[in-house]
């Protein structure tokens, strides 16, 4: 199945949809969250990649102001300005049948999220679950802002449904935080002058387990390990580097940061001297089956039990390839991967009664693919608009004690 993750867009409607979503939020607060994300990640700053496409939408939003503000019309070939597009309109059609009260809790949602220290992809798929919904004909109300513990109260014919909606990020389970990653990199990029009085004037790189340290410690045994030349238990000096993880970094530009196989992080800068390459190694295992389980878990409960429910869980930093072999997996072992995932959260054991008011588990991922199509413009004539869709799947509930039959 496919998950319709953005409006479909003409060049002409997307700088209108754009002046609605600033005039909504308000110029001057969405410019003072954008320069405290630009403050954030400097020009050129080493752990910016580290954050994958958390601010996606962020960027969007300023390469469109760009645009507009040199009377030039977006770039629908970009998927950021798409994507930021997608979630714009979005907002817009879902402000439109709401009430005051419940467009000002929104709007205080929207903004909260927008600060550098926040995901606001979790709202974005929320919201890219509200145009799927919308475009299956669906009628769908903000449960949330009027007190329920649930994102969707959803109408499509007869039938009546509750859907809440989460996510689960690419670090997950994986023993780190981009925000921790950061403080201890940025700390020892700065040392870099010190490094150098130490005589190391080529290639250098610090693999480090990351368990076992802190923001506080690292500066200190950084130092003790670079003016010894010796190792610490959790810190090891390479002079040598890896040809073939040498030639990768050769390949990618300056403040750059990449991801290596064995449950590690390896980011570097540039100097003078050389590169200063800080490999992170995460000794913990990946938890990954564990946090999915608990996020559905929490989702079921989150639904009120009175009707039927939904739990629409997004696999963020996921590729639509990776998600699509998932389900090409469970055709050859119908009991494994997602179809297992949902079944351990609404079947276990102790409280099989409890979540068997789940009819459906949806999963979906995202995709950076433009889809290009035809559609019938509001003067009757056939324009192309673009989108971004995505990959999905359902895992039904054939115990479950409501009957969803709704195609959605």
């Amino acid at each position: 199945m496919t998950f319709r993750t953005g409006l479909e867009l003409t060049d002409t409607q997307a700088k209108a949809a754009f002046e609605v979503f600033v005039n909504f939020i308000g110029g001057q607060e969405l410019l003072r969250q954008l320069m405290r994300l630009t403050r954030k990640f400097r020009r050129g700053s080493p752990t910016r990649e580290l954050f994958a496409d958390r601010y996606a939408i962020q960027i969007g939003i300023v390469r469109l102001a760009k645009r507009f503000k040199y009377f030039a019309t977006a770039d629908l070939n970009d998927p950021l300005q798409l994507r930021a597009l997608s979630f714009i309109a979005g907002v817009n059609a879902a402000t439109k049948s709401m009430l005051p009260d419940e467009r000002d809790r929104f709007k205080a949602v929207i903004t909260a999220e927008f600060a550098p220290d926040r995901d606001i992809r979790s709202v974005e798929h929320e919201i890219r679950c509200f145009i799927h919904l919308a475009q299956r004909g669906c009628e769908v109300i903000f449960a949330d802002l009027r007190g329920e513990r649930y994102d969707f109260l959803v109408r499509i014919g007869s039938e009546e449904f509750e859907v809440e909606c989460k996510t689960l990020s690419e670090h997950t389970g994986l023993g780190f935080t981009p925000e921790g990653i950061a403080r201890i990199v940025e700390e020892i990029f700065s040392l870099e002058t010190f490094i150098h009085k130490f005589g190391f004037d080529n290639d250098l790189m610090l693999e480090i387990d990351y368990d076992h340290l802190s923001s506080q410690s690292i500066e200190a045994i950084v130092k003790n390990v670079i003016s010894t030349r010796s190792d610490s238990p959790h810190i090891r000096i390479r002079t040598v580097i890896d040809t073939e993880l040498s030639e990768k970094l050769d390949m990618i530009e300056h403040g750059a940061s990449l991801n290596a196989d064995d449950n590690s992080v390896i980011t570097f800068r540039r100097t003078s001297f050389g590169r200063i390459i800080v490999k992170l190694v995460v000794l913990k295992k990946p938890i990954v089956v564990k946090r999915a389980l608990e996020t559905l878990k929490q989702a079921a409960d989150q639904l009120s039990g009175a009707r039927p429910g939904v739990c629409w869980l997004h696999f963020l930093g996921i590729s639509d390839r990776e998600f699509t072999e998932l389900i090409n997996h469970m055709d050859r072992e119908p009991n494994s991967g997602l179809n297992a995932l949902a079944s351990g959260a609404i079947h276990s054991n102790d409280d099989f009664e409890k979540r068997s008011h789940v009819s459906v588990v949806r999963f979906s991922a995202s995709t950076n693919t433009l889809t290009r199509r035809p559609t019938l413009g509001a003067d009757r004539l056939l324009v192309r608009t673009v989108s971004l869709d995505g990959p999905m799947y359902d895992a039904r509930n054939p115990k479950a004690k409501f009957e969803l039959n709704a195609a959605f």
